[in-house]
Formats: structure tokens, C-alpha cells, sequence
């Protein structure tokens, strides 16, 4: 498959993501546990969300992982941008996490994977991989916290 700025990935699958000019190309891998993925990709739509509240539209630090200290919920993300001149945005991140959630949680595709990330004219803008991690107990905790409704009552 080659993109309109002439990159060839081989072997990928194409993910257009909707309302975007955002396209991810995935090379899957192994399964992975339902919940772990789940949760880690809800966590990274959530924190790009924050940051754009915060500081709005913006380029992510140079050579820095933004979800390198959200682990424990089973799974692992991990994003740098491409290169110095492509910067990947934090408008950018948030629309490949969305993407992230439909193509592997809305479509059941709970596996291990590499993606690229190519935004419109610019191209490839970063590169990421989710991978299966250890649950720590303060995830666990955390995930019994938001099934709790305000009378004490857990949601199962």
C-alpha cells in the first residue's frame, strides 16, 4: 500500500478514521485481553482530551512518549512523533486514539499491534505500538471507582 506522499507499508491494514484526515496503517499481532486494551486506549483518548482543554492544539514534546507513565491496565501505548519537521499534534494523537478505539475495540480486534500515523499532506506524523502489559492493583481500584454510582452501589 503507498500513501499520496509515495511511503509503502507492506502488509498493513488501512484505517481511514472518521471526521479526519487521519489515516492509521496497523500490522497486527498477538491477542491481547479485552479489558487491558479497552482500558488503555479509553485512558489515552481521555488524557489527549485534557491536554487539549488545557493547552489546546499544540506539538507534543520532541522524542517523548505522552502515555509513558499511564501504565497498568493491561495493555501498553506507546507514541513519538516521526520526525522534527512532521510534528505530531495533540489534535493529531486524539484522532488516531479515536481511531485506535473503533478499529480495535468497536470492530473486536483486541490484538497487539504497530501503527503508523499519516495526516493528510503531511504524511507520516508518528508511529506507535499497544502492547500487553501487567494490571497494577491502583488500575483495578480505579476501574471499581468509576463502576460505583454515587449511592455506594457497584455497576457490574
Amino acid at each position: 500500500m503507498r500513501t499520496a506522499d509515495g511511503l509503502l507499508f507492506l502488509g498493513c491494514i488501512e484505517y481511514h478514521v472518521p471526521n479526519t484526515i487521519t489515516t492509521l496503517y496497523f500490522h497486527l499481532g498477538f491477542p491481547c485481553k479485552e479489558a487491558g486494551v479497552h482500558n488503555t486506549i479509553n485512558s489515552a483518548r481521555i488524557y489527549c482530551e485534557q491536554k487539549l482543554e488545557q493547552g489546546g492544539d499544540g506539538p507534543l514534546p520532541k522524542s517523548e512518549d505522552p502515555f509513558h507513565e499511564d501504565l497498568g491496565y493491561g495493555a501498553a501505548i506507546n507514541v513519538v512523533p516521526s520526525r522534527p519537521d512532521y510534528r505530531l499534534t495533540w489534535g493529531i494523537l486524539k484522532g488516531a486514539m479515536d481511531g485506535l478505539w473503533e478499529f480495535l475495540v468497536i470492530e473486536g480486534r483486541y490484538v497487539e499491534s504497530e501503527f503508523d500515523i499519516c495526516h493528510g499532506a503531511l504524511g507520516l506524523v508518528g508511529r506507535g505500538t499497544i502492547r500487553e502489559a501487567p494490571e497494577t492493583g491502583l488500575a483495578r481500584q480505579s476501574r471499581m471507582r468509576e463502576a460505583t454510582n454515587s449511592f455506594g452501589t457497584l455497576f457490574t
